[in-house]
């Protein structure tokens, strides 16, 4: 009986696509070997077959023969436990009918990484984002990397604080990505979040202005980024129409007495965002006092 050694080489990547974007692949040569958990049509082969010969391929644990079986080139889909190793083996039948030797490989299935940058978020317009509901397992390292040109404080934590920059302010949007490390031969893991940058609210009463004793007063404000706007007064005058820009202001006696007041308009920020106030002082002129008519 003719007795064969013959090394199995890998020389084909065996590669595997999962939802959260992992690739796996691996090319090695050493009887000893890693694949990652859940790896399809991982190649293995003879390398050089022998003309006329027909291989017996064994599995023992861990996976199943895809194809192949009875060639020099099988495919196998590798389970999704880790641990092993588990035995891979080999025995050629030469064209005179003789049998070899078996050979074997010992493979063990370790965990791809997986990441997950958590769910998309909003910020305001002028505030920094601290990451949050992240997670990353089986990996080796975790970085952070953004679409924008904004930056992470640090980079390699699951919860570093992003600061945008003016051009992701004024794009609206950003996209952060997790990169979590893959432990050889299993590749990187990523994941993505989007992160919109809501405008900050902004309110403008207007100028300082006065008014004579007895008389209304028409406000003319601005706002912008709002979902409302409100005004208040620091005395105890009224406002009519006061949920808009341009109310009319109706000074109390109080106010009169006083000589001025304040008013401040609010408006209502967009979630996130804070709301915004401005004011302007109203001054109150008091109306001549005439002395009586004297004849003369």
């Amino acid at each position: 009986m003719k007795t064969k050694n013959k090394l199995l080489n890998r020389i084909f990547l065996g590669i595997f696509l999962l939802t959260s974007s992992v690739m796996f692949a691996q090319t090695n040569t050493s009887q000893l070997q890693t694949v990652c958990v859940g790896s399809l049509a991982e190649p293995y082969l003879i390398n050089p077959p022998t003309p006329g010969s027909t291989y017996q391929w064994t599995l023992f644990s861990g996976g199943t023969i895809a194809s192949g079986q009875g060639t020099s080139s099988i495919t196998v889909d590798w389970g999704m436990i880790p641990g092993g190793p588990h035995i891979l083996e080999v025995v050629e039948t030469d064209a005179s009918n003789c049998v070899g030797m078996p050979i074997t490989v010992d493979v063990t299935l370790t965990l791809a990484a997986v990441a997950s940058a958590g769910a998309d978020d909003n910020v305001c317009e002028g505030s920094t984002y601290t990451l949050g509901g992240t997670s990353a397992s089986n990996y080796s390292a975790i970085s952070w990397t953004t679409s924008g040109t904004g930056s992470f404080n640090p980079t390699n934590t699951l919860t570093p604080t992003y600061t945008p920059s003016a051009a992701d302010i004024a794009a609206g949007n950003v996209l952060l990505t997790l990169t979590a490390t893959g432990n050889s031969p299993c590749s990187d893991a990523t994941s993505n979040m989007v992160l919109t940058i809501i405008p900050a609210a902004t309110a403008n009463a207007g100028n300082p202005d006065n008014i004579c004793e007895g008389s209304t007063y028409t406000l003319s404000g601005t706002a912008s980024n709002n979902i409302g706007v409100s005004w208040t007064t620091s005395g105890t005058g009224t406002f009519s129409g006061g949920s808009s820009l341009t109310p009319i202001y109706t000074p109390s006696a109080a106010d009169i007495a006083a000589g001025n007041v304040t008013l401040t308009l609010t408006a209502t920020g967009n979630s996130p965002c804070s709301d915004a106030t401005s004011s302007i002082l109203l001054t109150i002129d008091p109306s001549p006092i005439t002395g009586p008519i004297n004849h003369w």
